[in-house]
C-alpha cells in the first residue's frame, strides 16, 4: 500500500472517527438537556413535597383544633346535661310545694268554712239569747 493510500486511509478513519465523535458530543449534549430537565422536575417534586408536608402540618393542626373543640363541646354538653338535671329537680321540687302550699289552702278553706259555721251558730245563739232576755223582760 502507497503512502497516500495509508493517509487516505487514516483520513478515512479520522473522518468516521470525528462522526462518531460528534455523534457522541449529540447524544452527551442531548443527555445533558435530560438530566437538566430531571433535575427541573426533582427540584419541582421537591417544592411539591415541602408544600404538602406544609399542608399535611396545617390538616394536623387542624385537626387537633377540631379534638380540642369537639372535647370542649362534650365537656359543654355534659355541662348542660348536668344543668338540665339540677332543673328537673328543682322543677320537681317546686311542684312538690305547689301541692304542698295547695292542701294547706284547702285545709285553710275548710278551716275558714269551719269558722263561717261556727260564727253562724254564735250568730244563732246570740240571736236566741236575745230573744230569750227579750221574753224574759216581757
Amino acid at each position: 500500500m502507497s503512502e497516500n493510500e495509508k493517509l487516505d486511509l487514516i483520513l478515512s478513519e479520522m473522518k468516521e472517527m470525528k462522526k462518531d465523535i460528534n455523534d457522541v458530543k449529540n447524544d452527551t449534549n442531548e443527555m445533558k438537556n435530560d438530566i437538566s430537565n430531571m433535575k427541573n422536575d426533582i427540584s419541582n417534586m421537591k417544592n411539591d413535597i415541602s408544600n404538602m408536608k406544609n399542608d399535611i402540618d396545617n390538616m394536623k393542626n387542624d385537626i387537633d383544633n377540631m379534638k380540642n373543640d369537639i372535647s370542649n363541646m362534650k365537656n359543654d354538653i355534659d355541662n348542660m346535661k348536668n344543668d338540665i338535671d339540677n332543673m328537673k329537680n328543682d322543677i320537681d321540687n317546686m311542684k312538690n310545694d305547689i301541692d304542698n302550699m295547695k292542701n294547706d289552702i284547702d285545709n285553710m278553706k275548710n278551716d275558714i268554712d269551719n269558722m263561717k259555721n261556727d260564727i253562724d251558730n254564735m250568730k244563732n245563739d246570740i240571736d236566741n239569747m236575745k230573744n230569750d232576755i227579750d221574753n224574759m223582760k216581757n
